[in-house]
């Protein structure tokens, strides 16, 4: 059992999309507004492992990995354009800078990496560690509870950087930078899982 967590942390707390996003969060002082978005990312990994661990490989066929590749990376394109146009200001922040819940769900759920986390972990480790019927449920709901907060803490460590960096101008750049980051990751995946 304790693999199975060490493996659930080292995939949910390494660098990707919405970890990514988390860090924009916090550097642009948004946490709280943004708590939304971690418990949309925590419930499409519940909803993952909980399927998955019920059905396994059924539920969501191989073949069917390059739709949720091709939707996930529109999506992640999509977030990638609200960085780049939004323009940092300080007081009034428009509703379109804050992302919500459908925001977190919505990215989790066509991203390939939640799809193939949570396979090993309900294919190979629930059985291997005897986790059947409610137990699934359970581990399930932790594994969310994780999934909350792993962009949660990426928000944090923006938040810290954010302390130290006073100029409004440097969100800006960091905006731009990431909306390129979530482009490449996008062109990743495309590349992976639909070329």
């Amino acid at each position: 059992m304790v693999s199975m967590f060490l493996y659930v942390l080292g995939v949910m707390y390494s660098p990707g999309p919405v970890n990514l996003l988390g860090i924009n969060i916090g550097l642009n002082d948004r946490i709280n507004k943004s708590i939304g978005f971690f418990m949309g990312v925590g419930l499409s990994m519940f909803i993952y492992c909980f399927l998955f661990g019920i059905g396994g490989e059924k539920v969501i066929k191989e073949d069917y990995l390059i739709y949720f590749s091709i939707a996930g990376s529109i999506y992640i394109l999509y977030l990638a354009f609200k960085l780049w146009t939004h323009n940092n200001k300080v007081e009034g922040d428009s509703k379109e800078a804050i992302l919500g819940f459908e925001n977190g769900f919505v990215i989790q759920v066509f991203n390939p990496k939640a799809i193939l986390a949570t396979l090993p972990i309900a294919t190979v480790y629930f059985p291997s560690n005897n986790i059947k019927g409610f137990n699934i449920f359970i581990i399930s709901f932790i594994i969310g509870v994780l999934a909350f907060f792993a962009p949660f803490t990426y928000s944090l460590i923006g938040k810290f950087l954010s302390s130290f960096i006073k100029k409004r101008v440097f969100f800006s750049v960091f905006n731009k930078v990431m909306s390129v980051i979530l482009l490449l990751v996008a062109v990743s995946i495309l590349w992976e899982y639909v070329f």
